[in-house]
Order: structure tokens, then sequence, then C-alpha cells
């Protein structure tokens, strides 16, 4: 029978015990903090030790348990931000002729993660008139 060493890292754990919880709790809110301060969500994960999509998924646990009335207030926010990305790209598009049709599909799936109140969920987009 194979020998454990006590000295190697311990790997995986019990999640659901009152000390993982918290510790997670906490990294949720560290998360969201860094999020409100407009902190890519790359450079949160590598802050923080965790992948993009752990702080992703991070943020909207986050979200899902602070009063509803402040949710929608950083909603709101993230929204804003994303509508003044948008008008920034479009600016830049009509300058450089790029096809508009991918770019604002990304657009419109960014904005479909944004203001989701669940986390992303993405739906396919029909372009708008071009005036």
């Amino acid at each position: 029978m194979a020998e454990i060493d006590p000295a190697s890292p311990k790997v995986g754990g019990n999640r659901f015990s009152p000390e993982a919880r918290k510790l997670a709790r906490e990294r949720e809110a560290k998360v969201l903090e860094l999020r409100l301060r407009k902190v890519p969500f790359d450079r949160i994960a590598e802050a923080l030790g965790m992948t993009k999509g752990a702080a992703n998924k991070a943020f909207y646990r986050a979200l899902r348990r602070i009063p509803e009335a402040f949710a929608d207030q950083v909603r709101k926010e993230e929204l804003e931000s994303l509508e003044r990305m948008e008008a920034r790209v479009w600016r830049e598009v009509d300058q450089s002729g790029q096809k508009t049709a991918e770019i604002y599909q990304g657009i419109d799936r960014l904005l479909a993660e944004r203001i989701s109140t669940n986390g992303p969920k993405w739906r396919p987009c029909q372009l708008p008139p071009r005036t």
C-alpha cells in the first residue's frame, strides 16, 4: 500500500465546510470589489490566482448575494460601460469599413452577458438598419 506524504500539498477537500464556504464568500467579495473598480476579469483572475472563468462566475455569485437594488445599480453601470464601448467601436467601424455584422454580434453577446441576472446568456441578434 502506498503511503501518503504529509508534506505534499492537499488536493481537493471539503467545499461545504463552514471554513471553505467562508473563504469562497471572501473571494467572491474580492472579485466584486475589483470589478466595481472596473478591473477586467483577466486581471482579477491573475491577482486572485484563479481562471478568468472562475472570476466571472464568482462575480455573478456575489452579485446574486447582494441586495437587489445594489445589484441592479451594478448591472446598470456595466451596461452603461458597454454602451460607451459600443459607441466607440461603431465610430471606429464607420471609419475603417470593417464588417459590421461580426462586430455587432460580438457587442450584442457582451451586452447579453452583462445584463443577465443569472450570468452569461447569449442570443443571436438581428442587425438594425444602419442609416
